[in-house]
């Protein structure tokens, strides 16, 4: 069993970790937070409607969206990122990903039920808003 220190005590591997993640949280405050820093990420958008073979909205349908960014592709058994949105009464979804180069270029997957839609693109630059509709039979 290993050795615990007593009750009031401090070990040297606490007192590490605390002085290691002091500066990192004292640097992250001063930015602003963690979502200042994930916020200044390149994104893009996806946003799109939901409807019927009639046209109708398909109202709160789940969406899905996943990119591959390249060299992955849509077959690749692990995607770069997920996100996820409800259709509102006009069975409208958005939502905005991230990615890690100064350009997208790769495979969107659009999905809801059993409807999924793959879009291909490259050098997609940064705030750019692409759309893709899906119908539900």
């Amino acid at each position: 069993m290993p050795d615990l220190p007593q009750a009031g005590t401090v070990s040297i591997a606490g007192r590490c970790l605390a002085i290691a993640v002091i500066p990192f949280l004292n640097a992250l405050a001063a930015c602003g937070g963690l979502h200042d820093i994930v916020d200044r990420w390149p994104t893009f958008t996806v946003a799109g409607r939901v409807t019927t073979a009639t046209g109708a909205p398909v109202v709160s349908a789940d969406v899905r969206v996943i990119i591959w960014q390249q060299p992955k592709t849509c077959g690749d058994s692990i995607a770069s990122t997920l996100a996820s949105d409800t259709t509102d009464r006009a069975g409208s979804y958005e939502t905005r990903l991230f990615f890690l180069t100064s350009t997208f270029s790769g495979c969107v997957r659009v999905e809801t039920g059993t409807v999924t839609r793959d879009t291909l693109v490259s050098a997609l630059q940064p705030d750019t808003r692409i759309g893709v509709n899906l119908q539900v039979p």
